[in-house]
Protein backbone atom coordinates (compact mmCIF):
# COMPACT_ATOMS: atom_id res chain seq x y z
CA UNK A 1 0.00 0.00 0.00
CA UNK A 2 2.86 2.62 0.84
CA UNK A 3 3.66 3.01 -3.04
CA UNK A 4 0.41 2.13 -4.34
CA UNK A 5 -0.32 6.07 -5.03
CA UNK A 6 3.62 6.48 -6.90
CA UNK A 7 3.10 3.54 -9.00
CA UNK A 8 -0.11 5.32 -9.76
CA UNK A 9 1.44 8.34 -11.20
CA UNK A 10 3.68 6.31 -12.50
CA UNK A 11 0.71 3.89 -14.47
CA UNK A 12 -0.23 6.68 -16.37
CA UNK A 13 3.38 6.82 -18.81
CA UNK A 14 1.80 2.97 -19.50
CA UNK A 15 2.04 2.64 -23.83
CA UNK A 16 -0.89 2.89 -25.56
CA UNK A 17 -2.84 -0.96 -25.53
CA UNK A 18 -1.28 -1.91 -22.70
CA UNK A 19 -3.88 -3.57 -19.86
CA UNK A 20 -2.89 -2.65 -16.26
CA UNK A 21 -4.84 -2.42 -13.22
CA UNK A 22 -2.75 -1.66 -10.69
CA UNK A 23 -4.67 -2.49 -7.03
CA UNK A 24 -3.49 -1.54 -3.29
CA UNK A 25 -2.83 -4.34 -0.75
CA UNK A 26 -5.39 -6.68 -1.24
CA UNK A 27 -7.29 -9.00 2.23
CA UNK A 28 -8.79 -11.32 -0.02
CA UNK A 29 -6.49 -11.78 -3.54
CA UNK A 30 -8.40 -14.83 -4.54
CA UNK A 31 -10.42 -12.98 -7.50
CA UNK A 32 -7.35 -11.21 -8.28
CA UNK A 33 -5.28 -14.51 -8.39
CA UNK A 34 -8.39 -16.01 -10.87
CA UNK A 35 -8.44 -12.84 -13.05
CA UNK A 36 -4.71 -12.60 -13.93
CA UNK A 37 -3.38 -14.13 -16.67
CA UNK A 38 0.15 -14.42 -14.72
CA UNK A 39 1.63 -13.35 -11.49
CA UNK A 40 4.79 -11.38 -10.29
CA UNK A 41 5.50 -12.56 -7.17
CA UNK A 42 7.61 -12.72 -4.36
CA UNK A 43 8.13 -16.50 -3.19
CA UNK A 44 6.85 -16.80 0.32
CA UNK A 45 4.76 -20.04 1.28
CA UNK A 46 1.45 -18.58 1.67
CA UNK A 47 1.95 -16.72 -2.05
CA UNK A 48 2.58 -19.94 -3.42
CA UNK A 49 -0.28 -21.96 -1.67
CA UNK A 50 -2.50 -18.94 -3.30
CA UNK A 51 -1.01 -19.17 -6.44
CA UNK A 52 -1.39 -23.30 -6.28
CA UNK A 53 -4.88 -23.18 -5.39
CA UNK A 54 -5.90 -20.37 -7.73
CA UNK A 55 -3.49 -22.71 -10.81
CA UNK A 56 -2.23 -19.18 -11.45
CA UNK A 57 1.50 -19.37 -13.07
CA UNK A 58 4.18 -16.81 -12.07
CA UNK A 59 7.24 -15.14 -12.46
CA UNK A 60 8.54 -15.51 -9.18
CA UNK A 61 11.24 -13.16 -7.61
CA UNK A 62 12.53 -14.88 -3.95
CA UNK A 63 13.25 -12.19 -1.28
CA UNK A 64 17.10 -12.55 -0.78
CA UNK A 65 16.88 -11.65 2.88
CA UNK A 66 14.18 -14.52 4.07
CA UNK A 67 15.51 -16.86 6.67
CA UNK A 68 17.76 -19.03 5.42
CA UNK A 69 17.35 -17.75 1.69
CA UNK A 70 14.03 -20.01 2.14
CA UNK A 71 12.28 -18.15 -0.87
CA UNK A 72 14.71 -19.41 -3.38
CA UNK A 73 14.43 -22.97 -2.14
CA UNK A 74 10.16 -22.20 -2.60
CA UNK A 75 10.70 -20.72 -5.89
CA UNK A 76 12.57 -23.67 -6.96
CA UNK A 77 10.12 -26.10 -6.10
CA UNK A 78 6.90 -24.08 -7.51
CA UNK A 79 9.46 -23.41 -10.88
CA UNK A 80 10.58 -27.74 -10.82
CA UNK A 81 6.99 -28.45 -11.48
CA UNK A 82 6.83 -25.78 -14.41
CA UNK A 83 4.48 -23.28 -12.74
CA UNK A 84 6.54 -20.93 -12.72
CA UNK A 85 10.09 -19.26 -13.57
CA UNK A 86 12.18 -17.80 -11.18
CA UNK A 87 14.21 -14.04 -11.93
CA UNK A 88 16.35 -13.48 -8.82
CA UNK A 89 16.01 -10.60 -7.50
CA UNK A 90 19.87 -9.10 -8.25
CA UNK A 91 19.22 -9.40 -12.40
CA UNK A 92 15.51 -7.76 -11.45
CA UNK A 93 14.84 -5.08 -13.90
CA UNK A 94 12.67 -3.53 -16.55
CA UNK A 95 14.36 -5.96 -19.45
CA UNK A 96 14.67 -8.94 -17.76
CA UNK A 97 11.26 -9.14 -16.24
CA UNK A 98 9.94 -7.93 -19.90
CA UNK A 99 11.41 -10.71 -21.37
CA UNK A 100 9.90 -13.17 -18.82
CA UNK A 101 6.31 -11.65 -19.03
CA UNK A 102 6.65 -11.93 -23.23
CA UNK A 103 8.00 -15.74 -22.67
CA UNK A 104 5.35 -16.62 -20.33
CA UNK A 105 2.34 -15.46 -21.84
CA UNK A 106 2.81 -16.95 -25.33
CA UNK A 107 0.16 -19.37 -25.87
CA UNK A 108 1.92 -22.75 -25.65
CA UNK A 109 4.02 -21.60 -22.54
CA UNK A 110 1.22 -20.02 -20.71
CA UNK A 111 -1.30 -23.18 -21.01
CA UNK A 112 1.54 -25.33 -20.02
CA UNK A 113 2.65 -23.22 -17.06
CA UNK A 114 -1.32 -22.90 -15.50
CA UNK A 115 -1.84 -26.86 -16.21
CA UNK A 116 1.31 -26.98 -13.82
CA UNK A 117 -0.21 -24.84 -11.51
CA UNK A 118 -2.99 -26.67 -11.32
CA UNK A 119 -0.94 -29.91 -10.48
CA UNK A 120 0.65 -28.11 -7.41
CA UNK A 121 -2.01 -28.01 -4.94
CA UNK A 122 -2.15 -31.50 -3.57
CA UNK A 123 -6.11 -32.63 -3.59
CA UNK A 124 -7.50 -32.90 -0.31
CA UNK A 125 -4.89 -30.19 1.15
CA UNK A 126 -7.40 -28.70 2.78
CA UNK A 127 -9.23 -31.50 4.48
CA UNK A 128 -5.72 -32.60 5.61
CA UNK A 129 -5.19 -29.74 7.20
CA UNK A 130 -8.34 -29.53 9.12
CA UNK A 131 -7.63 -33.51 9.98
CA UNK A 132 -4.26 -32.22 11.71
CA UNK A 133 -5.29 -29.32 13.22
CA UNK A 134 -8.05 -31.58 14.72
CA UNK A 135 -5.28 -34.27 15.79
CA UNK A 136 -3.93 -31.52 17.75
CA UNK A 137 -6.40 -30.35 19.58
CA UNK A 138 -7.98 -33.26 20.49
CA UNK A 139 -10.96 -34.06 22.36
CA UNK A 140 -12.07 -29.91 22.05
CA UNK A 141 -13.06 -30.15 19.01
CA UNK A 142 -14.29 -33.87 19.39
CA UNK A 143 -17.55 -32.30 19.10
CA UNK A 144 -17.78 -30.11 17.18
CA UNK A 145 -18.03 -32.81 13.80
CA UNK A 146 -16.17 -33.99 11.59
CA UNK A 147 -12.95 -32.08 9.55
CA UNK A 148 -14.41 -31.98 6.27
CA UNK A 149 -17.55 -30.19 8.06
CA UNK A 150 -15.48 -27.60 8.92
CA UNK A 151 -13.68 -27.04 5.55
CA UNK A 152 -14.89 -24.28 3.51
CA UNK A 153 -13.16 -24.47 0.38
Amino acid sequence: ERDHAEMARRQTRLAAGNVVRLLPYLADPGPAYFAADLAVTRAGASTLAELAATATPAVLVPFPFAAEDHQAANAGAFAAGGAAVVLPDAQLNAESLAVLLIRCLEPEVHVRMRAAAALVSPAGAATKIVERITALLGPRVADSGSPNELVRD
